[in-house]
């Protein structure tokens, strides 16, 4: 009987205690971290706020001592790269050392799309908008280093390539 007790008070306040890790009440509260941010920004200062990454290169998309966590990444594809291009790039993400990636999935895969064109949708952690904008909110915490990559395993160019991950 007191194990039910216990059972039921778990049920009953996790959700509350899970929740208060993203509490929105949480945001003008001053906390102890500094944001960061990897992007395709333009090094020189130009607008050349992009990367082509050709057949079968790979692109080092964020590279970060920790301990440190990514809360959101941002990217976008262009539509005129390659038919099925979100089944063609492969993104790995590498954490505190790992030789073998903990993630490695084609980007579509990753950001819930199927093949073909993307479709506009939002859930609590991936969020497509229109002009293929894929967005993901998965609470991503490393101890020591963070790598992530993508790979063009597709026969075209992928012309204008964009990230921001904060």
């Amino acid at each position: 009987m007191k194990r039910s007790y216990l059972y039921a008070a778990v049920f009953l306040f996790l959700p509350a205690v899970l929740w208060a890790q993203f509490s929105l009440a949480d945001l003008p509260r001053l906390k102890d971290y500094e944001s960061e941010r990897a992007s395709s920004y333009d090094r020189t200062g130009g607008n050349h706020d992009y990367v082509s990454v050709d057949p079968g290169q790979t692109v080092t998309i964020f590279d970060s001592d920790g301990p440190g966590e990514i809360r959101h990444i941002w990217t976008t594809i262009p539509g005129w790269s390659e038919i099925y291009v979100h089944q063609k790039v492969v993104i790995r993400a590498y954490w505190d050392g790992e030789k073998d990636p903990s993630i490695e999935t084609p980007i579509g895969n990753f950001f819930g799309l199927a093949f073909g064109v993307p479709p506009v949708f939002q859930s609590a952690l991936i969020t497509v908008n229109p002009v293929q904008a894929l967005n993901s909110y998965f609470p991503m915490p490393f101890r020591t280093h963070a790598r992530i990559t993508i790979t063009n395993e597709g026969s075209k160019q992928i012309t204008d390539y964009y990230w921001n991950i904060d």
